[in-house]
Order: C-alpha cells, then sequence, then structure tokens
C-alpha cells in the first residue's frame, strides 16, 4: 500500500539521516532525474518487475513530479498487467522542496495532476488495473491552495488519495510551525478535504489518540511500513492500537526507505 517506484535505485541507501536530511541528500535528487523518460523507463520497468517478481500483484505507487513520467508507469504497469494506483508527487511549497525540484505554482501542480489523471483513466476507462491516485507527498511539501484544490478534485472526480503522515518527530515540528491554525497533522489533511475512506496515510508512527479517532471516523487507514520505520530511524508504528481503534491497516515496503521491493520481507518485519 506504499512504495516510491522511482526510488529504487537507492534501496538500501541511508547514511546516517534521518527523514528529512535523507530525502534532501538522497531522494529529491534521484527523483528530479527522472525528467529523463530514458532514463524513467528503465527505472520504472525494473520497479515494476522487481515487485512482481516478489509477489506483489497490486501496489500504491508514488512516481514523481513530472507528468509525461508518471505517465510512463502507469503504462508499463498496465502493459505487465501489474493492478495499481498511479500517482504524480504533487510538491510546490517554496520553503521546504528545492529549487531544482518543485511544482512551478499550485496551479501548475493542480494541472499536472489533472492531466496524470486524465491519462490514466484513458488507458483504462474502466480502472480494471491502473487507477489515478492523488498524492500530495506531505502536507508541508504543498501550498494550501494546492492542498485545498486536491481535496476539491478528491471529492469532485472520487479519487483515491495517498500521502505521509506522523513519520518523523522532526516533520511534526515542521507541520505545527507550518500549521499553527490546525489542531493536529492529522487535522491539515481533514481540513482540506483529504482525509476520506479512500485516503492512504503512510506511517503513522506519532499520531494522537484524537488522531486516530478521527482518522477512524473518516474512514482512512494507515500503511504500515515497518523496514523504513527503523532503516530511518523514524520509530515503532502502534499497530495494535490502531487496530483495537477500529482502523483499517495495510503494509507497505516504501522503498527506497525500506530497502526491500518484498511485501513478504515486510510481513515478517512487521511480525518480528
Amino acid at each position: 500500500t506504499h512504495t516510491h517506484a522511482p526510488q529504487l535505485p537507492n534501496a538500501g541507501l541511508f547514511g546516517t539521516s534521518t527523514l528529512l536530511a535523507w530525502l534532501e541528500k538522497y531522494t529529491f535528487p534521484l527523483e528530479s532525474s527522472l525528467s529523463s523518460l530514458p532514463l524513467a523507463r528503465r527505472i520504472y520497468t525494473r520497479a515494476v518487475a522487481s515487485t512482481l517478481a516478489h509477489g506483489t500483484t497490486t501496489a500504491a505507487y508514488y512516481a514523481t513530479i513530472h507528468p509525461s513520467a508518471t505517465n510512463l508507469l502507469a503504462d508499463i504497469c498496465h502493459q505487465k498487467g501489474q493492478r495499481a494506483f498511479v500517482g504524480r508527487v504533487c510538491m510546490d511549497h517554496p520553503s521546504t522542496c528545492p529549487d531544482y525540484y518543485r511544482d512551478e505554482s499550485s496551479s501548475a501542480s493542480i494541472r499536472d495532476t489533472k492531466a496524470v489523471v486524465d491519462h490514466i483513466r484513458s488507458l483504462d476507462p474502466k480502472g480494471e488495473i491502473v487507477k489515478p491516485i492523488l498524492t500530495p507527498r506531505f502536507a508541508p511539501s504543498c501550498q494550501r491552495e494546492t492542498l485545498a484544490a486536491l481535496g476539491e478534485l478528491a471529492r469532485d472526480e472520487e479519487l483515491h488519495v495517498q500521502t505521509h503522515i506522523s513519520e518523523n518527530r522532526g516533520e511534526l515540528e515542521l507541520v505545527r510551525s507550518m500549521f499553527p491554525e490546525r489542531k493536529s497533522y492529522a487535522d491539515v489533511y481533514d481540513h482540506y478535504g483529504l482525509l476520506t475512506p479512500l485516503t492512504v496515510l503512510a506511517h503513522g508512527i506519532h499520531l494522537s489518540c484524537d488522531e486516530i479517532a478521527l482518522i477512524k471516523t473518516r474512514g482512512a487507514g494507515i500503511s504500515h511500513c515497518p523496514l523504513s520505520n527503523t532503516s530511518l530511524g523514524s520509530g515503532i508504528c502502534p499497530v495494535r492500537k490502531l487496530l483495537d481503534a477500529g482502523v483499517k491497516v495495510g503494509l507497505g515496503t516504501d522503498v527506497s526507505g525500506g530497502g526491500s521491493c518484498s511485501i513478504l520481507t515486510a510481513t515478517r518485519e512487521a511480525a518480528g
């Protein structure tokens, strides 16, 4: 329920970084390089082949900010017969996204997202193999007007949503500083209409009891990513607490934070 297709070449590359520094040092440079369609084709072909080889018949993929490369990932999934949700990553906030890797503006972010949605729906009109999914990277990566527009798009087009929540304590402090008017991280998403029964929230390690109750009420789910949670030193997801509260919980490999494409490896780590 959570993996980053463009990050496959970085699988297992952690250094001594925690989440936010890791994104800046390793992840954003790699993802930005997929503006090259030949490179994107090589990486995405390998990513889909690798997940299929490990028995994954359905995956929720984050792509990059590039519409053409995201469309290519959807094409490859469709050609290979792998059921997939494919999302163009939205990230347009100038204070949290590097100059070399961000959407030009809020309007450009929504325009490119709609273009990818249209492509995927034209590729698979019934959504039997591939479906689009709205993908704000995480709340701090998007301007308020972008989050609002994505929420409207999710409602009007009945689209799935995937994003990150409460993975790292530094991330939580960033959310509090950028959205002081909101009660919590989950409340940010709820305020902008992004917390729905079609929403997959990755990680959820440091959720408060009120946030867990809100997520349950809205019918959203958590993707538990045990490999990356430990690899990046983010913490331990309280899976039993979430399940006892009635929250839907699935498993994700979270490549490249997770070092393996195998969902069976993630299952063993979750059970360990």
